[in-house]
């Protein structure tokens, strides 16, 4: 019979705290270490600013390199913040190639998260080698953001199956409930397998629409990969404990 195994945990102080140690890649945005950043882009306070387009350079974002590949399944939370009306257009892009707001080269995909005022959009952009630019647009009309307001965003892929949701705490996201907007879609799947694996996050704005449009605040995401709902945050856990394996 071979060895038993057990595991006990030695408790060193009283201190407990919250862990989430499953997401696949997350960032919050403690330090700007890995992040090319854009013209009048900053990271600072747990959060990546990004300001309107006010010179009207196509875009301003930000990449930071993950090597994401292309999960059949994946969960994206995010935490967004829109600076003013009318919230044009602020995105998130997961992408093959380091590239900011736009269309990609052969070979290779971009999913853009936007938003255009009330109106939220997904774009999966992709160019099979020898054939053209095509995309799948998803969009959902019905819930216009109020300024300086937290908002709590979930992208799920399961398979080619997608679905975007709004919510407006952590709470309500990570309980499935009480979502503020809802994007669905189905892609198209040699857009997604036939192209180059995700291999950056990019983060901006794009164009100039006067006032603060498109001026926006990132605070923090999560990228789950393999699995078609995030696990939630285990609670009461021993801080400074150790584990230790015992025959």
């Amino acid at each position: 019979m071979g060895k038993v195994y057990s595991m006990t945990i030695k408790y060193l102080d009283s201190k407990r705290i919250s862990l989430d140690t499953s997401a696949t890649f997350s960032e919050d945005f403690s330090s700007s270490d890995g992040w090319t950043i854009g013209t009048g882009q900053s990271i600072t306070g747990g959060y990546l600013y990004s300001p309107k387009d006010s010179a009207n350079a196509h875009d301003v974002h930000s990449i930071k390199s993950y090597a994401i590949g292309n999960p059949d399944d994946m969960v994206l939370n995010w935490d967004w913040k829109y600076v003013g009306a009318d919230f044009k257009l602020p995105f998130i892009i997961l992408s093959s190639t380091a590239d900011g707001y736009g269309d990609p080269t052969e070979g290779n995909k971009r999913i853009i998260f936007k938003n255009n005022n009330s109106v939220f959009n997904v774009d999966q952009r992709y160019f099979v080698s020898g054939g053209s630019n095509l995309e799948d647009n998803g969009t959902s009309d019905s819930a216009t953001p109020v300024a300086d307001t937290m908002y709590y965003y979930q992208f799920i892929k399961d398979g080619n199956d997608i679905s975007v949701k709004r919510y407006g705490s952590i709470a309500d996201r990570t309980a499935q409930t009480s979502e503020q907007q809802t994007l669905t879609d189905t892609w198209t799947g040699v857009g997604y397998t036939g192209t180059a694996d995700i291999a950056y996050i990019v983060i901006g704005s794009y164009g100039n629409y006067g006032g603060d449009a498109g001026a926006n605040y990132m605070y923090d995401f999560k990228l789950y990969s393999g699995v078609t709902s995030a696990p939630a945050k285990p609670t009461n856990v021993q801080d400074n404990s150790i584990l230790v394996e015992k025959d």
